[in-house]
């Protein structure tokens, strides 16, 4: 399976793509030292793999995915966090006042106190709707603490942090996001670092207990680290909620489709069984029952006048009668099961073999045609049969769909040409495919004296379809119907066992 790209990314301009490969039309376009446009910097994410790893875009997601919005047990989860958290902060702002650590600074403002707790709750509150908007203002807030000799930093830091990092979980705006946190931390690193080097260069000490140029550089490494390892952790451990989310929104949809998938396969199986046994019973059942009242019709019209013959002949009727409501009960149990053949949503394919499912475990084929045409011309059908050239073997299935197709349209010559109508088979043997011709002389339905000896047979109309079917899912083609000089003609073509229309 092809795993595709989140739906968020914004595919090349076709008329700018001179190739599918949008990998390469990205690199065509985008900067050399960092791998995206300027316009891309603004928009959804795309950019070269080096960028999508600093971006946090998930390499195997469902199409079309981002991140869902949080739900409202997350926002309220959210609410409860954050006024923990300010409530955690105003303590530890009080009690460190009245401990005296700030020393002769003194405590916090008054206005202080009040506003960063409650910016607290409100930044936690919208850390998941609004990520970059919150990672903005938080950052003005954390870095405005500095100036306003707010001096609360453990919790003020606690919550820069998960702010931080829920723009890198949180954000649908790949782009946007990286670069606000790219620049956060390069600026605040940045800043720290000239605070340090100025206190050096303008030789004042900075705030430790013996000032010295030695302990400036080392408090400088140590701020450098301090700060790196707070941002770059943050950061990284936003990329990596984003993308486990999306790799695992991937698994769930595969197991959805693997699900839906599953289930249709076992509706096809139960409709293709349906399918078969309708063949059988088209095929082979409705055929020999119409075959006896044939033969019932022609022996009644054969018994000599006279008394004695009238009980045979009012059981040669009651065998006819019988014969076509057997005839009209299978037609009803073979709607019934071919009702949804057209919704099975499997498509034959041509030269491959198919299903064992599919197949009639009958032994019939080609070599019982004889028999076949000797039983029709004892029931009275004036039938000729010939096969060209030399035999050649066929599979299994296209023995068993050749006898079937043969038997069906013989069924519709009785049908459909006439009383007098005489018909044809023959069998013409190729190298590679198997032609059959069957061909009548009819003009059309049976009418007048003969309608008693003909019996309906079942299908609805579904004869033809039938034979089609049956050619097709064994890799062969069917054509039929009416002769320019009058009658009607199927012609048959299937591979023969070993061509290439089976390999």
């Amino acid at each position: 399976m092809s795993i595709p790209s989140p739906a968020d990314e914004r595919t090349p301009n076709p008329a700018e793509r001179p190739a599918p490969n949008p990998s390469r039309d990205v690199g065509a376009r985008t900067n050399a030292a960092v791998g995206v446009t300027t316009e891309d910097l603004i928009g959804t994410p795309v950019g070269s793999p080096i960028w999508r790893r600093i971006a946090g875009i998930p390499e195997r997601a469902p199409e079309g995915w981002v991140r869902p919005k949080p739900t409202r047990t997350e926002l309220r989860t959210d609410i409860v966090l954050g006024l923990i958290l300010a409530t955690a902060m105003a303590l530890n702002e009080w009690s460190a006042n009245a401990a005296g650590v700030y020393g002769d600074t003194g405590g916090s403002a008054l206005w202080t106190r009040i506003a960063y707790p409650c910016a607290v709750v409100i930044l936690i509150s919208v850390r998941r709707r609004a990520p970059i908007a919150a990672l903005v203002v938080s950052t003005v807030v954390f870095i405005g603490g500095f100036f306003v000799s707010y001096h609360e930093l453990f919790f003020t830091q606690m919550l820069y942090f998960v702010v931080f990092y829920s723009c890198g979980a949180w954000s649908r705006h790949r782009n946007i996001g990286a670069w606000a946190r790219l620049l956060v931390t390069c600026g605040t690193i940045a800043w720290v670092m000239v605070g340090v080097v100025a206190s050096v260069v303008m030789n004042e000490p900075v705030d430790l207990p013996t000032s010295t140029v030695d302990n400036t550089a080392a408090y400088a490494v140590f701020t450098m680290l301090a700060n790196f390892t707070y941002y770059i952790g943050a950061y990284v451990l936003g990329n990596i909620d984003y993308v486990r989310t999306g790799h695992a929104a991937l698994a769930a949809e595969q197991a959805r489709v693997l699900r839906e998938q599953r289930t249709k396969l076992a509706d096809q199986a139960v409709k293709l069984d349906r399918v078969r046994i309708a063949r059988e019973l088209h095929d082979a059942v409705a055929h020999h029952v119409s075959l006896m009242g044939l033969q019932a019709a022609v022996a009644r019209r054969s018994l000599p006048a006279g008394e004695e013959s009238a009980r045979a002949r009012e059981q040669l009727e009651a065998v006819e009668s019988n014969a076509r409501e057997a005839i009209e009960e299978l037609q009803g149990i073979l709607a019934t099961l071919r009702a949804s053949e057209s919704d099975t949503g499997m498509v034959p394919v041509v030269g491959a073999e198919p299903d064992h499912r599919t197949v009639s475990p009958s032994t019939r084929g080609v070599a019982q045609l004889p028999e076949l045409v000797g039983q029709l011309r004892q029931a009275g059908m004036s039938l000729s049969f010939a096969t060209v050239g030399e035999p050649q073997p066929l599979t299994p299935s296209a023995d068993l769909a050749a006898y079937r197709i043969v038997q069906e349209a013989l069924t519709n010559v009785r049908k459909h040409a006439g009383p007098s109508a005489s018909a044809e088979v023959r069998l013409r043997y190729g190298t590679e495919r198997l032609e059959i011709d069957v061909t009548d002389d009819g003009f059309g339905p049976i009418t007048g004296a003969a309608v008693s000896a003909h019996v309906e047979f079942a299908g609805g109309g579904r004869g033809i379809p039938g034979m089609r079917e049956r050619a097709s899912a064994v890799g062969g083609t069917l054509e039929a119907g009416p002769r320019p000089d009058g009658g009607f003609r199927v012609r048959v073509s299937l591979p023969i066992k070993g061509s290439r229309g089976l390999r």
